[in-house]
């Protein structure tokens, strides 16, 4: 049999990034986007009739800045709007109001691309913080809920997945050394179903529990090989078949298996379709009758 990776994860990175993610999903429920001026009351070209020009900047009262098209003294069209000690809004206004398409840029350097509505971020779009954290989805009236959340520590990129404003339960890490998982977790730690997939080409999907294989799974090793059945500890333990390569005399071993041993009496099968019974010791066969 081939020999098996270790997959025990540190719950304690698990324990950081949920935390992470929490202060993530804050910033995009409690955003400071500015609030845009009323245009109609700031400023009444249909009293004095002045007309405003679209490449000269205007400048309000509270410092904002504002460069771009306008329509019955409010802003119509595209433009640029700086909000001070906030950041930059450049795209689409209706009304005096960001709707449809733009840019957010934080002066923190945080960036929102994407669709609004009614001054909110609202639709498709994607927001990137300052620290890294990208957030991509749906969004409504700011609030995000509908997506992933991804989040790279230590050279590994953690993948949370978003469904009605809540944590689906299902993440995807992508490990520096190569290996990728991907399924369910609870309690800061894999717990649930989920597939591992190994940098030398094994593969294991079944359950897991803290953090280990546990209870019903199949772990495929890169020769072909495989063994499908009942684990605890990381390892093979309890009832279960083991399938040889196709390269091997044999075709299947099935019986009791113990810390990733075959133990005790187990039906074994050849490629040529002979059956045996087998007797195993500590890994191995004693006896064949």
């Amino acid at each position: 049999m081939g020999k098996m990776r270790k997959t025990r994860i540190d719950s304690s990175i698990i324990k950081r990034m949920i935390c992470i993610i929490l202060i993530a999903v804050f910033v995009v429920l409690d955003l400071t986007i500015g609030n845009t001026l009323k245009f109609d009351v700031v400023m009444a070209d249909s009293v004095d009739g002045t007309v405003y020009s679209p490449d000269v900047p205007y400048y309000f009262y509270n410092g904002d800045k504002y460069t771009g098209e306008w329509l019955d003294g409010s802003l119509n069209g595209n433009g640029t709007y700086k909000y001070k000690g906030v950041g930059t809004y450049k795209g689409s206004f209706v009304d005096g109001l960001r709707n449809g398409k733009g840019t957010f840029k934080w002066d923190n350097g945080s960036v929102y691309e994407g669709k609004w509505s009614d001054d909110c971020i609202h639709g498709k779009g994607k927001y990137t913080s300052s620290k890294g954290v990208v957030i991509k989805g749906e969004f409504s009236y700011d609030t995000f809920v509908k997506g992933t959340i991804t989040y790279k520590y230590n050279k590994n990129v953690y993948v949370f997945k978003v469904s009605k404003g809540k944590y689906t339960g299902h993440v995807t890490i992508k490990y520096k050394n190569g290996c990728k998982y991907s399924g369910k977790y609870s309690g800061n730690t894999l717990n649930g179903k989920g597939t591992m997939k190994y940098k030398n080409g094994d593969v294991y999907s079944g359950n897991w529990v803290k953090g280990e294989r546990s209870g019903s799974g199949k772990y495929k090793w890169s020769n072909g090989a495989y063994y499908k059945g009942n684990w605890k500890k990381d390892k093979m333990n309890g009832k279960g078949t083991y399938f040889y390569d196709k390269k091997s005399k044999g075709k299947s071993l099935k019986g009791t298996f113990l810390n990733n041993k075959p133990n005790g009496t187990l039906k074994y099968i050849t490629r040529k379709g002979k059956k045996y019974t087998t007797l195993w010791e500590n890994g191995n066969c004693v006896k064949l009758y």
